[in-house]
Parts: C-alpha cells; sequence; structure tokens
C-alpha cells in the first residue's frame, strides 16, 4: 500500500499532558509526539497506510491515559 502521513491533533484533559505524551511516545510506530500550544496539547505525526493510521489512533491513541478526543489530519499532498 501506498505509504500516508498523518498529524494527529490530541486534546488532553488538565494537568495530564506530561503523563500523555510519555504514553504516546511509547506507542510504536509515531514518528514524533509534541506538545504544542493552540486549542490541542499534543501534536503526533504518523506515516503508514490508511487502514494501518486508523486503527493506530484507535487502538493506540485513544487508550492513552489524559486523551480527550483526536482529530486525524491526513497530508494529501
Amino acid at each position: 500500500m501506498a505509504q500516508t502521513k498523518a498529524y494527529v491533533l490530541v486534546e488532553v484533559a488538565t494537568g495530564h499532558i506530561p503523563a500523555a505524551v510519555a504514553g504516546l511516545r511509547e506507542i510504536p510506530g509515531l514518528v514524533s509526539v509534541d506538545s504544542v500550544m493552540g486549542p490541542f496539547d499534543v501534536l503526533v505525526v504518523l506515516v503508514d497506510d490508511l487502514a494501518a493510521a486508523g486503527n493506530v489512533v484507535a487502538e493506540h491513541v485513544h487508550p492513552v491515559s489524559g486523551v480527550v478526543r483526536t482529530v486525524t489530519c491526513l497530508v494529501i499532498g
């Protein structure tokens, strides 16, 4: 399958950012995990095929303690 790059914007519960970032960094296959300022708290970059990207978010990102919600943005160009 073709490679897909995705940015995952992660909202984290108040007071849980350091623990959530640490938990997200344990997930294999993520290119980077960074705390950011703005409406979301963490930016995750992953590269894989589209089906795998959805599975990583649903099965690995959402269960991380403190994660409230995510928005996945697929790179199209």
